[in-house]
């Protein structure tokens, strides 16, 4: 019976792991993509006809976003 316990135990740890894994990683990227939509809001309604500006804004806000 502990035989059985101790060898089923190591796949069950192994799920366990790769399902915190898939979380942080799809918490992550959840994350990632509110600040790239972010910056890419910020860039396109900047009042200015020039890309570098744009560029440079979205650029912006996407730091101080990651730096939170």
């Amino acid at each position: 019976m502990a035989m059985t316990f101790a060898v089923a135990l190591i796949p069950a740890t192994t799920l366990f792991g790769a399902a915190l894994d898939y979380s942080r990683a799809s918490a992550a990227r959840t994350t990632l993509q509110k600040i790239a939509d972010t910056a890419a809001i910020a860039g396109v309604t900047e009042r200015t006809d020039s890309f570098a500006v744009r560029k440079r804004v979205a650029t912006s806000v996407a730091d101080d976003q990651i730096r939170q």
